[in-house]
């Protein structure tokens, strides 16, 4: 096991909201006292680039901190040198690279954005299937930018259907299609920093909380002893 718990977020479909999923749930776990470190390892950037506008819009995350990671040599160095206390986070490329295989050996939970369409789906089921060339369990997906009205069609009763049948590991949390989650993203530091509805942010970080609640009971079950971030509801 790591000395911290390492979390990934990976796929190989873009336009999944995987930096996105990242930023928020970096954002709820330092917001309960843990200090995070996120890893880029993506060419665009796109978490470290949030950090940055965050820093010129005077919105620093407190206990957040964001590397890039562009090379395998990097992403070795900064494995061989994590923090002694609370988490990392990884942002993967969206593609098959030798750094992402690193990752999925290294990590110990890969959690998987996909939309929830069955073309999505059945990317992020590929993925999934590719890290077991890596690790024997310990990958989850997750449906994310869920439209409430569109849980009743079709296409997304089939990609359920599929994560079903093909047994795919997955979170029963769905992270809802949600403005303020854009707004995060956008350079407002983090869900309890935004300047929004009330409502509107205890809505969004009851959703990330419960995901979060997945995901260290995960973490939890693999008898990582180094997951220690509190599992207390979000106010």
């Amino acid at each position: 096991m790591s000395q911290v718990p390492i979390i990934a977020f990976g796929t190989t479909k873009g336009g999944s909201g995987k930096s996105t999923a990242c930023v928020l749930v970096a954002g709820e776990i330092a917001d309960r006292g843990e200090n995070v470190l996120i890893l880029d390892t993506d060419p665009q950037q796109t978490t470290m680039k949030w950090f940055e506008r965050c820093q010129a819009a005077g919105q620093t995350p407190e206990r957040i901190q964001v590397v890039p990671c562009l090379s395998e040599i990097a992403l070795g160095d900064r494995l061989k040198a994590l923090p002694q206390n609370g988490v990392v986070l990884i942002d993967t490329q969206g593609a098959l690279t030798p750094a992402l295989a690193i990752i999925a050996s290294r990590a110990d939970l890969i959690v998987v954005p996909s939309r929830a369409t069955k073309t999505d789906v059945v990317e992020a089921a590929a993925f999934v299937k590719y890290t077991e060339h890596f690790r024997q369990d310990g990958v989850r997906l997750f449906l994310n930018s869920v439209d409430a009205i569109a849980m009743k069609t079709a296409v997304f009763k089939e990609a359920v259907s599929y994560i079903a049948e093909e047994q795919v590991p997955y979170f029963t949390t769905m992270l809802y299609q949600r403005p303020i989650y854009s707004d995060v993203n956008d350079n407002k530091g983090t869900l309890s920093t935004i300047k929004a509805d009330p409502e509107s942010v205890r809505k969004a970080r009851a959703n990330i909380s419960a995901l979060l609640a997945e995901i260290l009971e995960e973490l939890s079950d693999a008898g990582n002893a180094a997951a220690e971030v509190h599992e207390t509801e979000a106010a």
